[in-house]
């Protein structure tokens, strides 16, 4: 036991004489570093101070970490850098170019139904014609046998009834069919319109859908949902770039003055310059 002990203790002593020398070297390095010239030891101060402000600015740019743009985000806007600008101006050109097609295709739906809607009432009116000339006829018909029965019957002069009924269906069946043929015509011509404006309509429908596929393929591409949102987004990138280029700027600079610090250390004979950095 009391050889463990004295080799436990012997261990012991070379642990302290290590730690001894080097409380001995700092305190030998504290003194060397007292003792330099003014113009050495402001050199050794400016030094320091540039590592001091730095350091301060790394450890405040890190502690907005939490508000930063995530790194995937970051890196997804990094990749297309040159593009964007030109990515955003066409991405609000597209958005306005569907607004336009899908207000067409507003404007031509409503003029199909329009369309329809009068292609309708023509399709009445030539029914109602119809019915119109043989209720005409019809009555026409009834008179005659009325006034032939009368003549016959009653021997009186019906000449001017078949006269007068001959004249009032005439001008009833001939307006009936200038009606007719009027919405016969009209309905030709509506016919034809409304084809054009389907034509139209399914023109217009896919240059929707084009557009419509481009737009939301940028947006998959981009992660966005509009034109603004990918504008904020690039605006946030800047700020972010802007920050990281500033933190490594900070950092290449630290290492510098560390560098720098450790350099006039080493000429001025400091034993262990490396945790001067610390203590700047």
């Amino acid at each position: 036991n009391c050889c463990e002990q004295m080799l436990e203790a012997g261990q012991e002593v070379e642990r302290v004489k290590v730690e001894y020398q080097v409380v001995t070297d700092y305190l030998t390095d504290m003194e060397e570093i007292e003792a330099l010239p003014k113009e050495q030891m402001a050199e050794l101060v400016e030094s320091a101070k540039k590592i001091q402000s730095l350091t301060a600015e790394r450890k405040e740019f890190q502690g907005k970490t939490k508000s930063r743009m995530p790194n995937a985000q970051y890196n997804l806007m990094d990749g297309f850098y040159e593009q964007f600008p030109d990515c955003i101006k066409k991405m609000q050109k597209d958005e306005e170019y569907q607004n336009l097609v899908n207000q067409d295709l507003h404007c031509l739906e409503g003029e199909k139904g329009a369309l329809a809607y009068r292609r309708y009432e023509l399709k009445m009116v030539q029914l109602n014609s119809r019915g119109m000339a043989v209720i005409f006829t019809i009555a026409a018909i009834i008179t005659f046998l009325m006034l032939f029965v009368l003549k016959s019957s009653f021997r009186m002069d019906t000449d001017i009834g078949y006269i007068v009924s001959a004249t009032v269906t005439a001008i009833a069946i001939t307006i009936v069919f200038v009606r007719y043929l009027n919405a016969q015509r009209e309905e030709t011509i509506v016919e034809r319109d409304l084809n054009r404006v389907i034509l139209l309509q399914n023109r217009v429908k896919i240059k929707y859908v084009n557009i419509t596929n481009l737009l939301e393929y940028n947006y998959s591409k981009f992660k966005v949902n509009s034109a603004h949102e990918l504008n904020f987004l690039w605006e946030k990138y800047m700020e972010e770039r802007a920050q990281r280029e500033r933190y490594q700027k900070t950092s290449t600079d630290l290492e510098f003055y560390n560098q720098d610090l450790i350099r006039i250390l080493r000429k001025h004979r400091i034993k262990d310059p490396h945790i001067w950095i610390s203590q700047a």
